[in-house]
């Protein structure tokens, strides 16, 4: 075979043809670098053999023996069976194989085999049916008298496959494998090389030295993505063309003009942002705050600082409902200050449209809230110094660049209310600086959550109807229908109409779903928020941004389909006013895991302490959903565990890169192949 490097196509490899290519491509194995990464996902010791009399029934057990005979028979169409009798050093057993017609052919009286399987006892015999078999004598076993690697199979591939091709891989090509991970991290977190790790991944001496090789492994995977992160925040980047001054007069009116006083953590959280956009770099931040915490005045306030120093804003939302929510804020909140807010959403009349355009272009348009509409080509601004991002997981890392990059070296303020752990945080977000609004507004009550099974949905309507009769409103939010928009349409639909003619035909209902037109969802939007509907049959649609302080029960059916953060974000519907209000759950949870989920949404109102149960029972991909667009996939990191690793490596990467911006060191050049192909990943 011609070697040519460690990342040679797969096909190199003896035993690899066209077929076998094809399979390993499906698993994520297209080169040799990809197989050797391909790590185990467990460990199954098999140093010491089963002794016959220790074999209990149900067990995976392994013995050596010598074939003493057999038979092969077919039972039935597609059906074989071979049995053989087998001598071990502890006893007779006898080996079954389903399916496999060469066996018999293969193990033939006097050759020495190793065999795998569950342990089937009977009478006065024990029986194998077996699930791997090695002849002994054609190389060393890889499949007992040792630890043995267990991989992630997908059709086609079964575990001899892989640890064959790997232990090939190694004998081939470790010696060509260098070592790019910088000396001084080696040290301080006392990792083994790449070649040692790897072979102690794939063939570990002990479980205590498979820990030790994946835990390089981790630090990495951490190591790269932070350093592609970084590398990514510093990329181009240059001082702003213009500069900020301490806060001015625009923002102490603004702050004075406030029916309420910000809390402390608002104040510590506008005093990093406010410092932040007075360096001579562009803000790149995070502001993560529970639903209710009071995030949007706090991006008012940094809009405003940008138009103190001549320069334009603009907020995108996810959707037009908070689009508009946040343009009749900002136009109640900034009344005083004589700015000329716009609000651009894609439905507008061209006239409309057009109007829009040529103000920001011009300048005399200062700030812009809007929907996606905001990074269409044909918006131009002036001088663009701020971009807020409300919901910031709704959005990808590029249409976050597409609207940055409408201006130069442009300050960047991005907003969640979905609980982000720590981890996760550093993932999703470790280009950005994080500050969290931890405290809500005084004077709001704690939402009281409590779960009701169906049968109890009289009383529960009996309850609403008694909050409207005191003058406040409710909602009452359809179950989702994976993937389908139109089902669950029907559904908010349906419970209208039997609302409407059932217990609540005297009260004033509404209704509201995604495929009712812009214009429409406005219409009943602006009557719920003036007090004309009472209740608001919806689906997920009021999920984010409807703000009704006089709403004081949000009422959620089939509860059990919700995950705990959207759970968590209806939730924050109400508890907006100074009056005390219920989340009540209808539901009927026919699995452990919506059990646990109904037990925790009811036991805290801590949106962190939500999710950090919501990441343990989903699990990262399930938690993160599209926001996990543009992450690279992690092969050996926990996300949920090994927190403290990518902490870690956040500092060495920041560290580097303070002391060697361009990688040009001798330890650190052969970081840069590492990071290039990642960087191009998360920037797409």
């Amino acid at each position: 075979m011609n070697r040519h490097g460690f990342d040679d196509p797969v096909q190199y490899l003896k035993g690899v043809g066209p077929q076998r290519a094809a399979r390993l491509k499906r698993a994520g194995i297209e080169s040799v670098v990809d197989l050797l990464y391909y790590f185990p996902k467990r460990y199954e010791d098999r140093r010491t053999p089963t002794a016959v009399s220790q074999m209990a029934q149900g067990q995976t057990v392994w013995v050596r023996g010598r074939v003493l005979g057999g038979s092969f028979q077919r039972p039935r169409k597609g059906l074989s069976v071979t049995k053989l009798a087998l001598e071990s050093q502890s006893g007779v057993v006898y080996a079954t194989w389903f399916n496999q017609p060469h066996v018999h052919r293969q193990l033939t009286p006097g050759k020495e085999v190793v065999v795998v399987g569950r342990c089937d006892r009977r009478f006065r015999s024990v029986e194998i049916a077996v699930s791997e078999h090695e002849l002994v004598g054609q190389g060393r076993l890889l499949s007992a008298a040792r630890i043995v690697p267990i991989y992630a199979l997908t059709e086609g591939l079964n575990q001899k496959t892989i640890r064959s091709l790997t232990d090939h891989a190694l004998s081939v090509y470790l010696d060509q494998i260098v070592e790019f991970l910088p000396p001084d991290v080696l040290n301080r977190y006392v990792l083994p090389r790449i070649r040692t790790a790897l072979r102690e991944m794939h063939y570990p001496s002990s479980l205590e030295d498979a820990a030790v090789a994946r835990r390089r492994f981790v630090c990495e995977e951490c190591l790269l993505f932070q350093l592609a992160l970084a590398k990514m925040r510093t990329s181009g980047q240059q001082d702003k063309p213009f500069t900020h001054g301490t806060d001015g007069n625009r923002i102490s009116a603004l702050i004075r003009s406030l029916p309420f006083t910000l809390t402390p953590s608002q104040r510590q959280v506008w005093s990093e942002i406010s410092q932040d956009m007075q360096r001579s770099r562009p803000m790149r931040r995070l502001l993560q705050g529970d639903v209710g915490s009071g995030k949007t005045i706090i991006a008012l306030l940094a809009l405003v600082k940008a138009t103190e120093a001549g320069l334009q804003g603009a907020l995108m939302a996810p959707t037009e409902v908070l689009a508009e929510q946040h343009y009749t804020k900002a136009k109640q909140v900034l009344n005083s200050l004589d700015l000329r807010v716009e609000l651009l959403l894609g439905g507008q009349t061209p006239r409309e449209r057009t109007r829009i355009l040529e103000n920001l272009l011009s300048g005399n348009a200062e700030l812009v809230i809007g929907t996606h509409a905001l990074i269409q080509d044909s918006v131009q601004f002036a001088s663009l110094g701020l971009v807020v991002i409300d919901e910031q997981h709704r959005f990808g890392v590029r249409q976050r660049m597409v609207l940055q990059d409408k201006g130069l070296a442009v300050d960047s303020l991005v907003m969640t209310a979905t609980p982000i752990p720590r981890t996760l945080a550093l993932t999703l977000y470790g280009d950005l600086d994080v500050s969290v609004i931890d405290e809500l507004p005084p004077g709001r009550y704690p939402v009281n959550t409590h779960f009701v099974y169906p049968a109890r949905l009289p009383k529960v309507y009996e309850f609403v109807g008694r909050e409207v009769a005191a003058g406040r409103q409710a909602y009452i939010v359809c179950p989702l229908v994976e993937e389908s928009e139109q089902l669950e349409n029907e559904s908010a639909t349906t419970l209208y109409e039997q609302l409407r003619v059932g217990p609540f035909r005297a009260i004033r209902l509404g209704l509201l779903h995604g495929r009712m037109p812009g214009d429409e969802k406005n219409r009943v939007i602006t009557a719920f928020r003036h007090g004309a509907i009472d209740v608001l049959v919806s689906t997920t649609v009021v999920e984010v941004g409807v703000d009704v302080p006089n709403a004081t029960v949000m009422m959620v059916m089939d509860a059990e389909r919700f995950g705990l953060a959207q759970l968590h974000q209806l939730r924050g519907r109400v508890g907006r006013g100074a009056t005390q209000s219920w989340c009540i759950l209808v539901g009927q949870p026919g699995t452990e895991e919506a059990r646990q989920r109904l037990e925790t949404i009811t036991s805290t109102n801590d949106g962190f302490k939500l999710a950090e149960t919501d990441l343990r029972l989903r699990g990262p991909g399930e938690f993160l959903g599209t926001r996990q667009a543009g992450l690279p996939g992690f092969k050996v990191t926990d996300l949920i565990n090994d927190w403290e690793y990518m902490e870690q490596m956040r500092r060495e990467a920041i560290g580097i890169l303070e002391h060697d911006p361009d990688l040009c060191e001798r330890d650190h050049q052969p970081l840069t192949a590492k990071l290039e192909p990642l960087i191009i990943k998360l920037s797409s």
